[in-house]
């Protein structure tokens, strides 16, 4: 876990990848964790570099080329934070986009967006709260919210009892974007039908167009 972590991919190779290693143990090492529920997921993510986030991905395609896959929804026992989660307090965009991608090509974005942690927190949560004067972190936010679907990444939701609850929380998250990635928002969504000259540069109008979606 900690190679993961310093990002050494030699080493990474060497105990992960090769054919020497027997394959109760290759497996062992895959899904080891450490005290507080962190596997080797969490520490290529913590790592915060562009070395480590090279060794997930490695160990990710790997395991797909076997016909595994590791579970990039996993939680620590801490905290309940997914990679991605943790990705946020990195505060580091690249880390967040790529964690994000291998997310995706994972095949668990449909469940991992959705995921809160301990304290009630989706991603969309905590890369709002770092949203505000950064330019990066509301486009990497924008894209989070526009790939989860309407009703966002809380699952908003017309007629369920945390409906205003939700609704607020979502709301919150869309204030810290600036009017084109709202637009980007409506438009991954397939609601530019909705969009005219004067509501592109409107905040407050584009906002309605996005919450108008919910199922």
């Amino acid at each position: 876990m900690e190679q993961m972590q310093k990002g050494n991919s030699a080493t990474v190779g060497e105990l992960f990848l090769s054919a020497a290693l027997e394959e109760r143990t290759r497996k062992e090492l895959l899904l080891a964790r450490d005290e507080n529920g962190s596997c080797c997921l969490h520490y290529a993510v913590y790592g915060a570099s562009a070395e480590s986030m090279k060794c997930l991905e490695m160990v990710l395609l790997e395991c797909e080329r076997r016909g595994e896959r590791l579970d990039m929804a996993v939680k620590d026992f801490v905290d309940g934070s997914t990679p991605l989660i943790l990705s946020a307090f990195t505060n580091d965009t690249f880390v967040i986009e790529k964690t994000l991608e291998l997310t995706r090509s994972n095949g668990q974005q449909d469940e991992v967006l959705y995921e809160r942690d301990n304290g009630k927190a989706t991603i969309a949560g905590h890369l709002a709260q770092r949203a505000r004067g950064n330019e990066g972190m509301k486009n990497v936010l924008a894209k989070v919210i526009a790939y989860a679907g309407p009703g966002g990444c809380g699952k908003l939701k017309r007629g369920e009892k945390a409906y205003l609850m939700k609704k607020k929380e979502l709301t919150g998250q869309l204030s810290e974007l600036d009017c084109d990635d709202l637009v980007f928002i409506i438009n991954y969504w397939r609601l530019g039908n909705l969009l005219n000259a004067s509501a592109m540069t409107e905040k407050k109008k584009l906002i309605e167009i996005i919450l108008m979606a919910t199922p």
